[in-house]
C-alpha cells in the first residue's frame, strides 16, 4: 500500500481551474489586435528616433526596409512587384549616394527583365552598396536591419 501511494502522486493531472487562452477568440482577436497596435507603435517610435538621430538615416533606413522585402520576394522566387518595392526615390539627394542609388536602378531593370538570377545577384551589390556607402558616412550606427 505505502508503495502505490507515491505513484498516484506522481501522475500529473490537468488543471481544471485554468480556462485555455487559445480558446476563447475574442481575447486571441484582442491579443492580436493589442500586438500589432504595438508593433505599429514601435515602428514609428524607431521612424521617428531615426529621423532625428541623423537626417540620412531617414532614407537609408527606408532603403534597407525596401531591400529586406525585395530579399524576401527573392528568396521565394518572385519578381513581379520588386520595382514598387524599390520606388524612384529611395535615397535619393542624400549626399555621396550615388553609387547606392545607380545600384537600386539596376536592381529595378534586372528585375524587370525576368531574369531571377540576375536579380539576385544585383540585390547582392545592392545590399553591399548600402553597406559600404553607411559605413562611410557614419550613418550604420543609428540604421537597424544590417
Amino acid at each position: 500500500m505505502l508503495g502505490v501511494a507515491p505513484l498516484a502522486l506522481s501522475i500529473p493531472r490537468p488543471a481544471l481551474a485554468l480556462i485555455p487562452d487559445d480558446d476563447d477568440e475574442e481575447l486571441v482577436a484582442k491579443a492580436k489586435a493589442s500586438r500589432a497596435e504595438r508593433l505599429a507603435r514601435d515602428k514609428r517610435q524607431i521612424g521617428q528616433f531615426v529621423a532625428t538621430a541623423d537626417p540620412v538615416a531617414a532614407p537609408a533606413q527606408s532603403a534597407i526596409n525596401a531591400l529586406a522585402e525585395v530579399g524576401e520576394q527573392l528568396e521565394a522566387g518572385r519578381l513581379e512587384g520588386l520595382g514598387d518595392l524599390l520606388g524612384d526615390s529611395l535615397l535619393s539627394g542624400v549626399n555621396g549616394a550615388t553609387s547606392v542609388t545607380d545600384s537600386l536602378d539596376r536592381l529595378r531593370s534586372t528585375a524587370a527583365s525576368g531574369s531571377l538570377r540576375e536579380t539576385k545577384m544585383q540585390y547582392i551589390e545592392a545590399v553591399e552598396k548600402l553597406e559600404s556607402w553607411a559605413r562611410d558616412s557614419g550613418s550604420v550606427k543609428t540604421l537597424k536591419g544590417f
